[in-house]
């Protein structure tokens, strides 16, 4: 039984994610499985939310694990941040 399981310990985890980004990626996790990032620049709040096995009855695995899917949904906030640069651009060049 791991993870975040206390008020105290959902600080520590937000405040350590956050020094990491140096604030271009703010998060705040609302519990070890739950949790939603802002990206600078960006006006949208991402949100992620794994089951387990308790709520769900679903086996733990990579697939299911919310700290594997941070990467994925922080590429595609990157992805959406890259895209309405280019169209700021285009609009500010016309």
């Amino acid at each position: 039984m791991g993870g975040v399981r206390t008020e105290a310990s959902l600080q520590d985890a937000t405040n350590k994610v956050n020094a990491i980004t140096d604030g271009f990626i703010t998060f705040h996790f609302v519990s070890h499985r739950r949790l939603w990032f802002e990206v600078k620049g960006v006006d949208k709040r991402y949100t992620l939310h794994c089951a387990n096995e308790y709520d769900f009855y679903t086996k733990e695995s990579a697939d299911t694990n919310p700290y594997n899917k941070i990467a994925v949904a922080i590429k595609k906030a990157l992805r959406e941040r890259d895209e309405m640069e280019r169209t700021y651009q285009l609009l500010i060049a016309a």
